[in-house]
């Protein structure tokens, strides 16, 4: 099967396979998360640019290019999506163009992520070299220098891509007919009516801000950080951080605050405030973040969402050094404080909702243990932000709290040596890692994990082998996560376990490229690396591009190999790495200023080179493992 890729702008992606078979009702052109277009089909004279007929895809992060063989002669196809701006661009190129006309199909179907068929209709106005289409939710706009007309071959269609009912509207074929030795027709689609500028200048400078920013002497690694980045750039939907793409089109709290940590890492601060800010905008009166905000539609079924959005706002205050953000959401992060305490009980532990954690197919226990990991992190990182705001009784009440909830970590989750996933059913799942990566490193949870009752052939599964509900293709009971297996990776890494920790993120990167094009994948079979998942709603694929996939192998190589962790306030940059032999290079933003961090291993010495872009003096601490 011909492998999936997506093109995002933060107002439209454009989503299908590499030889432009629109196979399913994901595919197509949207805006955020209401559909645009079905599909867009092209006509060389008689020969249609197809499946049948395509050879080879070239991609980058902004642009794809579609190569085609027909008896006329070879043809291409690019698709270009301008930075910030609304609006895609469609080049062909053909030879055969100077003699034959171009036709284009452009399948219209107005409708929001969660829709199917609707009888919605559309009105069309023609003009020279312009076409608009109106329909009740959004309009699109055709126009070109080149000249074409629109065919009286109007039509409504409905039809099954992947079998569900979907209805389109064809407002005719786009005919162009070029003048003698020109073999290009390019063409903008646009969903607004002013005038359009589309700078590819620009878009390729401002994607190379993210490329490069790692380089290490593993080839493959390198490249893998360069995906991620991508898909967190990818996310990015003004105002906020969408979970995913395809499905996962809205702004959900624990992947925003997930993928927040990568864009701080990657020096998109400004990204990163917008996001941090829409999620404290819809904090509820008891000071919950929210779990789910689909336009109107605002959830709080999580009890992961406002910790997780604590700890990623302090990393971004500390690395920006953006102090008029932290006092700007002062009354945020106290409220925030205050919903702990409504849900803190007499075992001094946090108690949640059912399905209210990630694993929100599950109805778990009421105490579970990454929620009390995840909240002691939260904890500690409140204390440092209450020092800031000049709270020391909050930082006080804050530090008793962590120190009351690492007690009970160890005294109530740790039975018969290994720490269990809840304490209403003690059963063994991987959320003991969140232990390590958010309280303390535990080599014992690392032992655990690697056993084959977790470690399996595609990777970390979610509950352990030994466990009578393990299935290895059930999404919640055995499937392995794109997140799970970045944080093993960071845990390998931190145990200075180099070579372990790479095989983790090996795994992230041969299931994503079986499937897809510079997209990481949310979950799949952990024997088999099939993407089809057992759900309660029955069988269905893993969601194709997952921003938090991409923000934890960020977080295992930042935090894991270079182990960097810096304060834009003091000028500090703390560095605890795993290398092997060779020279390890990262660009990290801090504050308004750009470093470049050097580092190579000779014999038991990491010896650290830094450059600042700004020739700030900073004070590099090497912290040593222990």
């Amino acid at each position: 099967m011909p492998r999936r890729f997506f093109l995002s702008n933060g107002f439209l992606w454009f989503h299908t396979y590499e030889d432009l078979g629109f196979r399913n009702k994901w595919c197509g052109l949207w805006k955020k998360n209401q559909k645009l277009l079905e599909f867009l089909a092209f006509k060389i004279g008689d020969n249609w640019l197809s499946p049948e007929n395509f050879k080879k895809i070239e991609y980058s992060p902004y642009q794809t290019i579609h190569h085609f063989e027909t008896k006329d002669g070879s043809a291409k196809i690019k698709f270009f999506l301008p930075e910030k701006i609304s609006a895609i661009k469609i080049e062909v190129e053909s030879k055969a163009l100077a003699s034959l006309p171009l036709y284009v199909e452009m399948g219209v179907n107005f409708r929001r992520w969660n829709e199917n068929w609707h009888t919605r209709t559309y009105q069309k106005k023609v003009d020279q070299n312009y076409l608009e289409i109106n329909g009740q939710t959004n309009s699109i706009i055709v126009f070109s220098s080149n000249k074409f007309e629109v065919l009286n071959n109007e039509r409504y269609t409905d039809h099954y891509p992947s079998g569900e009912k979907q209805r389109y509207y064809m407002p005719g074929w786009i005919k162009f007919n070029l003048t003698e030795k020109k073999n290009k027709v390019s063409f903008v689609i646009s969903t607004t009516k002013e005038n359009i500028d589309v700078n590819e200048d620009a878009t390729v400078e401002e994607w190379k801000n993210i490329k490069s920013l790692v380089e290490t002497p593993v080839k493959w690694l390198n490249e893998l950080f360069d995906v991620s980045a991508e898909n967190v750039k990818k996310c990015f939907f003004y105002p906020g951080f969408f979970a995913g793409l395809p499905w996962y089109v809205q702004y959900w709290g624990r992947d925003s605050a997930w993928i927040v940590d990568a864009a701080v890492d990657l020096g998109l601060f400004d990204e990163a405030k917008r996001a941090l800010k829409l999620l404290a905008n819809k904090q509820s009166s008891e000071g919950k973040i929210p779990n789910l905000i689909d336009g109107e539609n605002i959830d709080y079924n999580s009890s992961d969402s406002t910790p997780l959005w604590i700890i990623s706002l302090s990393k971004y205050i500390y690395t920006s050094g953006d102090i008029f953000t932290l006092f700007d959401l002062k009354e945020n992060i106290i409220s925030a404080f205050n919903y702990l305490l409504s849900v803190w009980d007499d075992k001094k532990v946090v108690k949640s909702e059912p399905h209210s954690t990630w694993c929100d197919t599950l109805k778990r226990g009421t105490h579970v243990i990454e929620l009390q990991a995840i909240w002691y992190r939260a904890l500690r990182e409140l204390s440092k932000m209450f020092i800031l705001l000049d709270k020391p009784l909050l930082k006080k009440e804050a530090d008793d709290l962590s120190f009351h909830l690492a007690f009970s970590i160890e005294k109530l989750f740790k039975k018969d040596g290994i720490y269990v996933d809840n304490l209403e059913f003690p059963y063994e799942s991987v959320n003991q890692i969140f232990v390590s990566l958010f309280f303390d490193d535990r080599p014992e949870i690392l032992k655990r994990l690697e056993s084959k009752d977790f470690t399996r052939h595609f990777g970390l599964s979610t509950l352990s082998a030994k466990e009578k509900d393990f299935e290895a293709s059930s999404y919640h009971k055995g499937a392995s996560w794109g997140i799970i297996n970045g944080l093993m990776a960071l845990l390998e890494f931190k145990q200075g376990r180099f070579l372990n920790g790479l095989d983790y993120l090996k795994i992230i990167k041969n299931v994503s490229e079986k499937y897809t094009i510079n997209s990481l994948l949310e979950a799949w079979n952990c024997d088999t690396g099939e993407i089809l998942l057992k759900k309660p709603v029955g069988m269905e694929e893993s969601s194709l591009l997952q921003g938090w996939t991409a923000s934890s192998v960020i977080k295992a190589v930042e935090e894991g190999i270079f182990g960097i962790r810096t304060d834009a306030f003091t000028k500090t940059i703390y560095i605890s790495p795993t290398i092997d032999e060779g020279v390890y290079k990262i660009k990290k933003r801090i504050g308004n200023d750009w470093i470049e961090l050097e580092l190579e291993k000779k014999g038991a010495r990491i010896v650290p080179k830094l450059k600042s872009y700004r020739n700030i003096k900073y004070k590099i601490i090497l912290v040593p493992k222990i």
